[in-house]
Parts: C-alpha cells; structure tokens; sequence
C-alpha cells in the first residue's frame, strides 16, 4: 500500500525508483572489496541530500542539478564506494534537459567529466580513463533522452492545442449554421407581422406564431450546445441531427412565403452521423442564404446518392439579390464540406438563379 500511495503521489514516483536504485548500488558497492571509508556517517546523508532535492526538478532543475552536482562530487572526492551518487545526478541532468536548457545540460557533463578525471589523474588513477569517456557517452545519451522528451511533449502539447482550437471551430460553425437559420425565419416574419399587421392580421398572428417557435428552436439550439462547452465526455458536443429535419427545415422556409420543393429519399444505406449532419447543415445554410439575400419565390432542394457520394443540390430563382456575395455562409459551407473530404461549389447558373451543390463521401472523412 505504501509502495502504491507514493507512486500515485504526483512528483514523488521518479525520485521513490531513483532512491530504490542507489540503495541497491550502495549496498553493492559496500559489500564489495575496497579500502576507503565507508559511506556512513557521513555519505548516507549526502546521497539523501540529493535524493530529496530531486522532488523539486520540475519547478527548480537548475537549483536541483546545482546541489546534486556538489552532493556527488563532495560524495566521490570523499572516497566512498563509488556508483549510488550517480543515481540522483543523471536524474537532475535528465529534467534539466527536459526543460530546455540544453546548454546548461552539456556544460554540467562536461564538468562532471572534467572534474572526475582531474581527481583519477591527480590519484594516480590513469588506467580509469576508458571509463571515463564510457561514462561521457553515457551522460551525453542522458541529455539526448533529455531532449527527446521535450520535443516529444511539446508536440503532445501542440496536438492537443491543435484538436482544442478545431474543436471550438466545430462548435461555432455548428452554431452559427443552427442560430442563424433561425434569426433569418424570425427576421422574415416579422418584416411580414409590421407589413400586414392593418389588412391581414391573421397573417400577422401567424408570422408571430412561427417567430415564436423559430425563437424557440433557437434558444434550445444554444442551450444545448453551451451544455455539450461545458460536459466533461467530448461525446454529444453537437446535437443530434439528421436528415429526418430536412422536411421540418424546408416547412419553416416556407413559412416566410418562400415555396420549396423538397426532394430527399432515404439513404440506400445508414450514412454516418458526421455526414448526415454535414448534409442537413449545409442545405440549412444554403436555404437561409438564399430566403435572406436573394427573396426567391422558390427554392428547390433535392439529395441523391451517387456510389460513393451523397449529392445535394440547393436551388433558388434569385427574384431578389444574388446569394454568392454573403460574408461567411459559403465559406462555411465550404469548409464543412471539405472536411469531410468532400467539395462544395456554389454559382449563378443565370437569369439570377444561383446553386450551391455539395458532394460528400458517403463513408464519412477520409
């Protein structure tokens, strides 16, 4: 239980393997044959020292490599069996390189090295010159890992931005394309509700009674999607939508005087969410650019299934102004097509009808 408590205890499991491991070199070190002095009183709490300071590497490397630095050499120069004041150097040496500071990393190699050969020289200890370039090599491999680490967790970090940044991007396209079909529908009908409000008023009651349910409709669409922002599971960050909502989308355009011919089978084969919400908030978009911009007097929408593809096509008679010149719709349209790994093209076709027509996978992104 112990063992389990301290490796779960943030910052304490590395420092917990490296005192395990000098333990075990010291007490081999002790039990084989030498002359020096022996490592208690005296070595013990240097290399417990070192040990402790390991604790702070993250938030202090350069502090923690400075003491582990002076506790093993003050440990070696001592003339203790030699081997466990390693132990915590290399770890300090390690973080030092995780954070960056490659200069620092090498230049503390560089010392160790020099100041361990200078004190074999100068004891007369020439024939550990070999062991010495191997412990170099050794500490060099050290620094590299160092490095490595840090690359590779600055990428992890990136990625994860990355996916964070897509993700919002997602939610804001998807909440863009939900909220703004109904702010169209409810702007239509009440210029309808002020212009027929003295020789039509049932007309106009109706017009209130479809800004109703459009406001509505809006208000859920932003509640679930701030609630998808603020769930701890990434699943249900956009709302369930299908192609069963194309009829209930095409009713609503309808409602603001605009005739729409809906043309949309089922699929032959279940498609994925991904793609049948592709589908339904490209055709969403398309249908209020064009109620909003162009004031058609119809609009024709209709899907078909190629082999490999779904097809959408959206069709207005442009009685009004074209619906090719609006800011971010097309755009918008465009980008969730192609993410996908689909295409969306939109154009006049003349007489001032305009056509937006996607062509998605019917497999979902590849």
């Amino acid at each position: 239980m112990t063992v389990v408590a301290v490796w779960r205890v943030p910052g304490l499991a590395l420092p917990a393997v490296a005192a395990a491991a000098t333990a075990a070199l010291l007490a081999v070190s002790v039990a084989g044959p030498g002359d020096g002095p022996m490592a208690w009183p005296l070595g013990v709490p240097l290399l417990a020292a070192a040990l402790v300071a390991l604790y702070w590497r993250h938030t202090r490397p350069t502090a923690v490599l400075a003491l582990t630095v002076a506790a093993a050499l003050a440990y070696y120069l001592a003339g203790f069996p030699p081997g466990p004041e390693v132990v915590p150097f290399v770890v300090a040496l390690f973080a030092v390189a995780a954070a960056g500071r490659r200069l620092l990393a090498v230049a503390a190699v560089a010392a160790a090295c020099l100041v361990a050969g200078s004190a074999d020289a100068l004891r007369g200890a020439a024939e550990s010159w070999g062991d010495l370039f191997g412990v170099a090599g050794t500490l060099a491999a050290v620094v590299a890992a160092g490095e490595a680490h840090r690359v590779r967790r600055a990428f992890l970090e990136q990625s994860r931005q990355r996916a964070v940044e897509g993700e919002r991007l997602r939610i804001a396209r998807e909440l863009h394309d939900a909220v703004s079909h109904h702010l169209a529908v409810i702007n239509l009908q009440a210029e309808a509700a002020i212009a027929r409000h003295r020789t039509r008023p049932e007309a106009a009651l109706a017009a209130l009674s479809t800004i109703s349910a459009a406001s509505r409709e809006a208000l859920g669409d932003i509640r679930t999607t701030l609630g998808a922002l603020r769930a701890t599971e990434p699943a249900g960050v956009e709302p369930p939508v299908s192609l069963d909502n194309l009829p209930r989308l095409a009713e609503r355009v309808r409602a603001t005087g605009v005739e729409v011919d809906l043309t949309a089978p089922g699929p032959p084969d279940p498609l994925p969410a991904a793609v049948e919400r592709a589908v339904v908030r490209i055709a969403q978009e398309a249908l209020t650019n064009a109620a909003r911009h162009a004031r058609p007097r119809r609009l024709r929408l209709s899907i078909g299934y190629e082999p490999e593809h779904v097809v959408l096509e959206v069709t207005n008679d442009g009685a009004g102004a074209t619906a090719g010149r609006q800011g971010s719709g097309i755009p918008g349209m465009r980008q969730r097509a192609e993410a996908l790994g689909g295409e969306l093209h939109a154009e006049p076709l003349g007489d001032g009808r305009f056509l937006v027509r996607a062509r998605l996978p019917r497999g979902g992104a590849r």
